[in-house]
C-alpha cells in the first residue's frame, strides 16, 4: 500500500492509500480528508502529522509520498513547517521515511504533459474521465496522484500516460 498526501497550511488536507495491485479498480482506493479545526499553528501542525500518521497506520502502507513544497510558493515556509510535522510524525511513529515528490512530475506521469497555463481543476477534470469517483475532492485526487506516482516508483500498478510531444 501506498500514501499519498496533499500538504495544507489551514485547508483540507487530502490522503489516498493506493494498493500496488489496485489494477485501476478505482473501489479498491480509499481517500480521505481532513480540515484543521484547532485554533493555533502549533496544535495544527501537531494535529495534522497524527493526522496522517494515523491514516498510514490503519491502511498499513509501506510507503509515504508528499507533495514538494514549492520554492517559489507565497506560503512555502507555512507548507514547509506543515511537511516537517508530517515527515517526523510519521518517522516517529511508523519508522517510514516520507518522499516528496515534484507535484509537476507526478502529473507528467499521470497525464503525459503540464501544459503551461493547465489549471488544478483540468487535471481534476481528467482523473474524473479517467473513473475517479466523482465525490472526491480535489485534495483527494491531488493525494491520488501523489500516491499513484508512488506507486509507479514502487513497481505497483499506476495509470502512466505516454509523454505528449509538441507537432
Amino acid at each position: 500500500m501506498i500514501v499519498g498526501v496533499d500538504l495544507t497550511i489551514t485547508g483540507t488536507l487530502g490522503m489516498c492509500a493506493l494498493p500496488l495491485g489496485w489494477d485501476l479498480e478505482w473501489r479498491r482506493v480509499h481517500v480521505e480528508a481532513w480540515t484543521p479545526a484547532e485554533p493555533t499553528r502549533g496544535l495544527r501542525l501537531r494535529q495534522a502529522g497524527e493526522r496522517v500518521a494515523d491514516f498510514v497506520r490503519r491502511h498499513d502502507a509501506q510507503a509515504v509520498y508528499t507533495e514538494m513544497i514549492p520554492t517559489h510558493a507565497f506560503n512555502a515556509t507555512k507548507l514547509a513547517l506543515v511537511a516537517g510535522a508530517v515527515f517526523a510524525e510519521v518517522s516517529r511513529c511508523l519508522g517510514l521515511e516520507v518522499v516528496d515528490v515534484p507535484i509537476s512530475t507526478a502529473r507528467k506521469l499521470c497525464f503525459g504533459a503540464v501544459p503551461k497555463g493547465a489549471k488544478k481543476a483540468d487535471y481534476h477534470a481528467q482523473l474524473l474521465r479517467m473513473g475517479a469517483p466523482a465525490w472526491w475532492g480535489p485534495d483527494e485526487r491531488d493525494a491520488f496522484v501523489i500516491a499513484n506516482w508512488g506507486a509507479n516508483e514502487s513497481g505497483g500498478c499506476s495509470i502512466a500516460m505516454p509523454p505528449k510531444r509538441d507537432k
